[in-house]
């Protein structure tokens, strides 16, 4: 359903969904223990790793949609599409993709759980633990 040809022109168009992001994982990075940082200070590794990869996974999510990641992933499948259709059958290609939804929500790894205890304070540009 999603492919047609037309004969008169000897062209395919191939109907697409529109491109998305489907996940925003990060892989967990193991510490040694006590790894860095001033043996005084009583440091919590497990939550600065938390909040690192809170931060890391919003400013991801923030700069890969920002840095038009989706616009690359459509010209790029539309060259694949378009070679590999060519060279199968001489015919012309056209791709067609699906209206994208501005709306469409973030995958759930996209959109992580702020470490218990901490907040942002932007008066003074840092994080609290509480």
């Amino acid at each position: 359903e999603s492919i047609t040809y037309d004969e008169t022109t000897d062209t395919y168009t191939i109907n697409a969904p529109a491109p998305v992001i489907t996940s925003c994982r990060i892989d967990y990075i193991r510490q040694y223990e006590r790894s860095g940082g001033n043996p005084t200070c009583g440091v919590d590794w497990d939550d600065l790793r938390l909040l690192a990869q809170y931060t890391t996974t919003i400013d991801f999510a923030e700069d890969t949609i920002e840095g038009g990641i989706l616009n690359r992933a459509e010209r790029e499948s539309t060259l694949l599409l378009d070679s590999f259709v060519h060279s199968l059958t001489g015919s012309t290609v056209n791709i067609v993709y699906e209206p994208s939804d501005a709306d469409s929500p973030l995958p759930s790894s996209c959109i992580p759980q702020l470490p218990q205890g901490w907040s942002y304070d932007a008066e003074q540009d840092a994080w609290v633990n509480e």
